[in-house]
């Protein structure tokens, strides 16, 4: 017939590559945390309370990352709303 895969062996390969994601979302959850202004994670958070202070978040990468995000959309489209021809 041809190169099928059957269910289980898919089931399995879905399972082996589960580690690889999971650690790439583990990541992606951070970093998107850090642009949001969000520094500190719920244990550091309960430990600098304990000490009776204040968890500041100062997020100084937000704008220059949206700056950098705006500069490159605005490269790739010309002024009627349309794709550039990039190389």
């Amino acid at each position: 017939m041809g190169n099928y895969l059957t269910h289980t062996e898919i089931s399995e390969l879905h399972l082996e590559s589960l580690n690889f994601f999971e650690e790439a979302w583990k990541r992606g959850r951070r970093n998107e945390r850090y642009k949001f202004g969000v520094h500190w994670t719920d244990d550091e958070m309960r430990e600098i309370r304990a000490l009776n202070r204040h968890p500041y978040s100062i997020s100084l990468m937000n704008h220059k990352i949206n700056n950098i995000i705006s500069t490159q959309r605005g490269a790739r489209y010309d002024k009627t709303g349309g794709m550039r021809n990039c190389p």
